[in-house]
């Protein structure tokens, strides 16, 4: 069905005549002023659309037989059938003329072996987020083909996908123009989900909230500036209400409930530096996701990571203890400080009895490069694990620095985790006494640990890990590059290493250089290390955090 322009709704004379016509229902009056019987109106659905197809079928059957004589007649057949032996040398290429073949049975087609820009972004994405290729760990997108299965190709999801892919490639290749590529598809995304959001039903499929999540590294990918960085926490806030729509539906399947895990880690950091707790309805469905994994996964034997749900189950905890501080809900020094206990007993514990696949490998090398801190490194099982324990390590950090603060004559709480923060609440502590003493030294120790943790995990994240010489647990060889999983194709184009991994990275590096913890020799590793990401990985959100490190300047990400 083609469709035929507005027609005429003149009656048949009218139209026959072309006199104006005014349509009344029971005849025209150009007819009743000729006295003459109204033929009617033609039926608009009729005439809006016009039928062809057999007209195409006619033209394409036509086609098809061109087609064929123009190939008898430019490849002239004899009587007597051929093998391919007298009809081709040996040395002939089977794929050529098997191309030739292609190219003559569909004319109209166009074939090509070369990747379009779009597939190649789309492909540069998955390698980087999804798969575990060349010996990588898997990407932290990784259930991706999950949702692809559940709600198939979405629009707005491809559009989102090749977006971060050609933002990727465009500094792979150092082409401005595939920015502009990418900032199209940015918007065409964005305009997909603001559809898919009216729609009830579609708001709360997993590809919707996918599509936010993937903008949002979009905006980590690209954005060097406030504004991107308000643009991101603007993603991270629309993620949550995503959420909040789906309800306890959106976490029945794992995926749904992997997808629960990163959205609320990226919410706490929001939340953590407003002093603002976990909303509600977010926390309620994190502590119905947790009681899922714990009696339905593990019973299962269903793959889940419930260690990081634990680690998130603290961090909202934490949130509220720091919420009360801030706004003075909770004065009392010794109820704060068995608050902060409790929470960080269970951090240490999981600490010391890490589950197997949670288990870390330390490295020690005499080399030292730039993003190797104090002749070590850790290796983890996947960068999922290892952006897990990074979160225990800040919370760990922040419970041990309000114990620290505590138990300080004359100290005070910080209201914010930041080294900006300039307001304070005062405590006049009672707690005194050797066995408080202890715990401060303890607290004070467990802070320079968990920030010499996050210093550990650079390499890994950053996919800058020295070769094993078969020790392992020495490493003395050369360094690998970023590009390492290509050193035995020289000739191909090297694409970015797994910006998956620096994505985890910047965040935490960036709490431990605005800690007075910090001393200037971190600074300037924390600096160098997060300038290195936005070079290598082209993370641009990456040189707003290490400007913001150098230069002391305390950073909102709030909206």
């Amino acid at each position: 069905m083609v469709y035929c322009g507005k027609p005429s709704g003149a009656c048949h004379a009218c139209r026959e005549r072309r006199t104006r016509c005014d349509k009344l229902p029971d005849g025209c009056t150009q007819c009743t002023n000729a006295k003459r019987m109204c033929p009617g109106y033609r039926a608009m659905g009729d005439v809006l659309f016009k039928d062809v197809t057999t007209n195409v079928i006619r033209k394409a059957k036509a086609g098809e037989v061109r087609a064929k004589q123009a190939a008898l007649r430019s490849s002239p057949q004899s009587s007597t059938p051929q093998t391919p032996s007298a009809t081709a040398d040996d040395d002939s290429d089977p794929s050529e003329d098997g191309m030739e073949v292609v190219a003559q049975a569909t004319p109209l087609q166009h074939f090509s072996l070369v990747p379009s820009v779009d597939e190649r972004a789309t492909g540069l994405f998955v390698a980087n987020y999804v798969y575990a290729l060349d010996g990588h760990t898997r990407g932290h997108l990784d259930y991706l083909t999950d949702v692809f299965r559940k709600d198939s190709l979405d629009e707005g999801l491809l559009s989102s996908m090749k977006a971060v892919g050609l933002a990727g490639f465009a500094h792979t290749t150092r082409s401005p123009y595939l920015i502009k590529n990418a900032r199209y598809q940015y918007i065409k995304a964005i305009q997909h989900t603001n559809a898919a959001l009216r729609d009830p039903s579609t708001a709360k499929k997993d590809a919707t909230l996918l599509t936010i999540i993937i903008l949002g590294i979009f905006e980590s990918v690209t954005g060097g500036s406030l504004r991107s960085l308000r643009d991101w926490v603007a993603h991270v806030m629309g993620a949550c209400d995503v959420v909040k729509v789906r309800g306890h539906k959106g976490i029945e399947s794992i995926s749904g409930r992997r997808m629960l895990l990163q959205v609320t880690s990226n919410l706490l950091i929001s939340c953590v530096q407003k002093g603002d707790p976990v909303p509600d309805d977010i926390a309620e469905l994190i502590f119905a996701a947790i009681n899922t994994v714990r009696t339905k996964d593990l019973l299962n034997n269903i793959q889940s990571n419930e260690s990081a749900f634990l680690v998130l189950e603290c961090m909202i905890k934490f949130a509220k203890l720091r919420s009360d501080v801030v706004h003075c809900h909770e004065t009392d020094p010794l109820v704060i400080y068995v608050r902060c206990i409790e929470l960080d007993s269970i951090l240490e514990n999981l600490s010391n009895n890490p589950p197997e696949h949670w288990r870390i490998h330390t490295v020690f090398t005499d080399a030292a490069p730039d993003f190797i801190y104090n002749g070590r490194y850790h290796i983890n099982t996947d960068y999922i694990v290892s952006q897990s324990w990074n979160a225990l390590r800040i919370v760990r950090f922040m419970l041990n620095e309000i114990v620290r603060d505590l138990l300080t004559p004359g100290a005070t709480v910080r209201d914010v985790p930041t080294s900006g923060a300039t307001e304070s609440m005062p405590l006049h502590s009672p707690l005194t006494g050797p066995e408080f003493e202890a715990q401060r030294l303890k607290s004070i120790a467990a802070m320079y640990e968990a920030q010499e943790g996050i210093l550990y995990s650079v390499p890994q994240h950053t996919d800058a890990i020295p070769d094993q010489g078969g020790s392992g647990s020495s490493a003395n060889s050369s360094v690998r590059t970023v590009w390492s999983d290509f050193r035995d194709s020289p000739g191909e184009e090297k694409p970015l290493a797994k910006i998956s991994g620096a994505l985890f990275l910047i965040w935490p590096l960036w709490f431990v250089g605005i800690n007075d913890t910090a001393s200037d020799e971190i600074r300037r590793f924390v600096v160098r290390n997060l300038r290195m990401v936005g070079d290598r990985m082209g993370i641009k959100q990456a040189y707003l955090l290490a400007d913001a490190v150098e230069s002391h300047i305390e950073l909102s990400v709030s909206l």
